[in-house]
């Protein structure tokens, strides 16, 4: 038989038979050249690359490699007594080196602090059960890419082979991932006070048990799932939740700062089910079961926006109501709730089964395709959006009008013009005074009915005037009925703009301005807005449509004749504050303008 390659060439007057020794010593030897970086590997196939079995070895670090013969006994008798986290520590050190694998051997691990795997593109293999027992205090097994800056990437810890993590009283976080993005991470996790607090992370997958129903808590955990945000800014988005959250004593879902996630699973018995705040927006749930849960924190508290919960269940039979919306633009499509209270706007349920009491408070409520508790249909329920349209048709001025004037006999509003498709004519007074107090004209609906507080707003006018010199003119939203009052006009030097109202939000022309455009302007609770020239201004005699959006922050967006004009103007107004459509407008040099308004539209968006 052939001697292997590795004898031969021998030194001169060497043997085969004569050097044998040292080479099966080289071949069993750990030192540097020799073991397994003597024995060659070849994977199978055409153009497959030759090396050693060391290098090829090394793709992958043993989890216990750097443990003592002591801690492995401990660690494959599940022991648990002596701590590895040290050894843990090395054999992580190594596999970020040399960009290996970690392959976990079954058995129990103890570690005395937090294990810190808070490193890029590892990953982490389960050969069998692994328990990662924590004895310490604070955080067990973290994820962290940083609390200012940097995040940890493309990490994968117990995919498809979970490890069970084991706190005590005085564990923190079982689970704690901050700034891990695109990674995938499993675990069943149990006797701390969070199952898993997530921080910040991107496109990540979340695979996580936390349950009583495995075997008793020895510390039962006040939150399963808590999401938060890193800083001012930076919340979860994009992540995908497996969670089975069952006999924790708050919430199986505490999501803080999360959105357009998806989630799947069950929260179940324990002290509330799922509170999606209010600063979270655009999540899914599919086939979410939360069963059981506490009666004062409820099954469903959907405090969020634009949210899609489909095939979801509630199944709490407490006098609380099992699932509160008080979230706008909410979707529930399909599923079951045993009790409802929706004081929110705009949400919508569709083929719901609601076999307890319903308490719609919302006006802007969607209800179709739903039956309670005994199959029957419940009658449904569509929004009633708040409208007004006035083509000012007719011989008179609607009763939905108030109209102020001021001393002057020339001061008109007229109704009945012998006008193609109506219009009202405000008509300013002729005297030389030239004052809104002589010479104004104001068209408002007489009460306060309006408010942008819970939902977008918004005011349209089509409109010309036969006079554009020497004039002032304001159209919009405004916070007062009780007096002839134009919200904004000039101040007679430069462009300075001057606001009479406490809250308004309007378009403005006054010619005592050096620059005669149109300007867009706003003031909430007493203090002005920026005002933004549109760099336009009116033609003699005619039609201009304008716009006014608010948003239920108080955030104004303006339109001409179809187009988007300025910027958005932050703090335009007070949402809250009760509003009228208004135009008002006087000369000032005596001679009377004619302003014909063809129609004015006020609408809930």
């Amino acid at each position: 038989m052939a001697w292997p390659h590795i004898f031969a060439t021998l030194p001169a007057g060497k043997s085969p038979a004569s050097d044998i020794d040292d080479q099966f010593n080289a071949l069993s030897g750990t030192a540097s050249g020799q073991g397994s970086a003597l024995v060659g590997f070849l994977q199978s196939g055409i153009g497959a690359i030759a090396e050693d079995q060391q290098s090829r070895g090394r793709w992958f670090v043993l989890a216990t490699d750097r443990m003592t013969t002591t801690q492995r006994a401990d660690v494959f008798t599940n022991g648990g007594a002596v701590d590895v986290l040290a050894a843990l520590n090395a054999a992580v050190t190594d596999a970020v080196a040399n960009r290996s694998t970690i392959l976990w051997p079954a058995g129990t691990y103890t570690i005395s602090d937090v294990l810190d795997l808070s490193h890029s593109h590892l990953i982490h293999i389960m050969l069998g059960k692994v328990i990662i027992k924590h004895t310490g205090t604070g955080k067990a097994v973290q994820f962290d890419g940083g609390a200012v800056s940097g995040s940890v990437y493309g990490t994968v810890f117990g995919w498809g082979n979970p490890p069970y993590i084991q706190g005590n009283a005085n564990t923190t976080d079982l689970l704690y991932a901050r700034a891990t993005h695109h990674s995938k991470i499993s675990a069943n996790v149990r006797d701390g006070t969070t199952a898993l607090n997530q921080v910040f992370c991107v496109e990540t997958d979340f695979d996580i048990v936390c349950s009583v129903n495995d075997g008793a808590f020895s510390t039962t955990p006040t939150n399963g799932l808590l999401t938060t945000r890193r800083g001012a800014s930076e919340s979860s988005s994009g992540c995908r939740y497996t969670l089975i959250i069952e006999g924790v004593s708050g919430y199986g879902m505490d999501l803080q700062y999360c959105s357009a996630s998806t989630f799947n699973g069950t929260s179940e018995g324990n002290g509330g089910g799922v509170r999606e705040r209010s600063t979270c927006v655009s999540n899914d749930f599919t086939n979410f079961d939360c069963e059981s849960n506490g009666s004062s924190n409820q099954d469903w508290l959907v405090e969020g926006d634009r949210a899609t919960h489909i095939g979801c269940v509630s199944a709490l039979t407490t006098t609380a109501p099992a699932t509160s919306v008080t979230g706008a633009r909410n979707h529930f499509i399909g599923g079951t709730l045993s009790s409802l209270t929706v004081s929110g706007d705009w949400n919508v349920f569709d083929g719901v089964a609601i076999t307890g009491t319903r308490n719609i408070s919302s006006q802007y409520t969607t209800m179709v395709n739903c039956v309670d508790s005994t199959g029957s249909p419940i009658p449904p329920l569509y929004p009633r959006i708040p409208q007004l349209f006035d083509d000012f048709f007719g011989a008179a001025l609607s009763s939905i009008w108030g109209s102020k004037k001021g001393s002057n006999g020339s001061c008109n509003i007229a109704a009945g013009q012998s006008i193609a498709g109506g219009v009202v004519r405000l008509i300013t007074g002729a005297d030389a005074g030239g004052t809104l107090a002589l010479n104004g004209a104001q068209i408002d609906q007489g009460v306060l009915q309006w408010s942008a507080s819970t939902i977008s707003l918004a005011f349209e006018i089509s409109f010309r005037t036969d006079k554009i010199t020497n004039m002032a003119m304001c159209f919009g939203f405004t916070d007062q009925v009780s007096s002839l009052e134009i919200p904004f006009n000039g101040s007679g030097v430069g462009d300075g703009i001057t606001s009479t109202a406490s809250n308004a939000v309007c378009v403005m022309r006054d010619t005592v301005m050096t620059t005669a455009d149109w300007w867009l302007c706003g003031v909430k609770a007493d203090t002005d807005a920026t005002s933004q020239d549109s760099g336009v201004a009116p033609l003699v005699s005619t039609y201009e449509t304008w716009r006014i959006e608010l948003t239920a922050g108080g955030a104004a967006t303006f339109y001409r004749n179809g187009s988007s004009i300025g910027t958005q103007m932050a703090n335009a107004i007070t949402a809250s504050t009760s509003i009228t459509p208004v135009f008002c407008a006087y000369d000032e040099d005596g001679t009377s303008a004619h302003i014909d308004i063809d129609y004015i539209k006020v609408w809930a968006k």
